[in-house]
């Protein structure tokens, strides 16, 4: 007679399962879950990441392409080759390009990637328009957000 073979209880750690809505990340030798929906934005340094939220920042081995990745997203947009920003975190659209995010931070916007970020920006303004939410009364903000943009030409040299 055959028996069922005795089940072997779960001892994979928590750490090492999928929380949805965050990303795993090894830091220093632990690893630690961070909430998407905290991510305010990224900074890419070679290799190394820095990743900044609504609870502070860390750096971690990882460049900034292969970040980008994992959090794609709609609400994620690579505005320079050096920074990724969460659109549910900026207050205005500070300069022809430049973005102020929540925090007090001005990020500048690539002449590469103005027209993605400018398309992203009204995509977003769309779905939170859609969802029935009005731009000021922005979770993260503390004044209202922007509801339009208006972009210039750049002269060659930035005139």
């Amino acid at each position: 007679m055959n028996r069922p073979a005795p089940k072997r209880p779960n001892h994979e750690p928590m750490l090492h399962r999928r929380l949805p809505g965050s990303l795993r990340l090894l830091i220093g030798k632990k690893y630690q879950f961070v909430p998407i929906s905290q991510i305010i934005y990224l900074r890419g340094n070679g290799n190394y990441t820095q990743l900044v939220t609504t609870s502070g920042q860390v750096t971690f081995g990882i460049t900034l392409a292969k970040m980008g990745q994992r959090i794609s997203g709609a609400h994620f947009v690579r505005v320079h080759r050096r920074h990724i920003v969460n659109l549910r975190y900026v207050v205005d659209w500070s300069g022809p390009q430049q973005l102020q995010l929540h925090n007090g931070m001005t990020i500048d916007i690539s002449r590469r990637e103005l027209v993605a970020t400018k398309q992203a920006w009204v995509t977003y303004l769309r779905e939170r328009q859609l969802a029935g939410l009005q731009p000021s009364g922005h979770a993260y903000c503390t004044r209202p957000l922007i509801t339009s943009i208006t972009l210039r030409p750049i002269g060659r040299h930035g005139n």
